[in-house]
């Protein structure tokens, strides 16, 4: 990739809004919601507004991948960044605003959006579900993945996806 890149002169902007992409996510006590993230463009700073999937926030703090607090963070650069109102997922896009009321604005919109989309069922159909199941009506059960880390869910959803049973099958939400 490195040969590739040198011989098609491949070069990111970086002084530019940043945007990236969030590899990882988490909680961790004493910080808050933790997440990675690969800058694909552009300078990332300590104090930026942004915005990542359906969440918003300010950079507390950026920390690379040695462990080292830093000020900033340049395209290529994988870092970990505090100041979350909220968990994203991995895969989200990461892109600074100008203000803090345009990211509200937009992480609302997509939490609403998400909202709207969400396959999660209510505990009454559930009841419906497991009823349905006894009686032999359906052949798949919804099922919810917890981890501590997004990225670790996707391999255990992997995984699970992996099982196969002629009985009933698995409908991951």
């Amino acid at each position: 990739i490195q040969l590739q890149s040198e011989l098609l002169d491949l070069k990111s902007a970086i002084d530019c809004v940043a945007e990236g992409v969030v590899v990882e996510s988490k909680v961790e006590k004493g910080k808050g919601s933790v997440a990675t993230i690969l800058i694909k463009r552009g300078t990332l700073k300590t104090g930026d507004i942004f915005v990542a999937g359906s969440e918003w926030g300010r950079v507390r703090a950026l920390v690379n991948d040695q462990g080292i607090i830093v000020k900033s963070a340049s395209p290529s650069c994988p870092v970990e960044i505090l100041g979350f109102s909220g968990t994203p997922q991995a895969g989200d896009e990461f892109i600074v605003t100008q203000d803090e009321s345009r990211a509200r604005e937009v992480a609302e919109f997509r939490s609403r959006k998400l909202k709207k989309s969400s396959p999660i069922p209510s505990s009454s159909s559930m009841e419906q579900m497991f009823a349905k199941i006894s009686d032999g009506e359906t052949e798949k059960v919804p099922l919810l993945i917890k981890a501590d880390a997004h990225g670790s869910s996707e391999a255990i959803r992997n995984a699970l996806e992996k099982i196969k049973s002629e009985k009933i099958g698995i409908n991951i939400i």
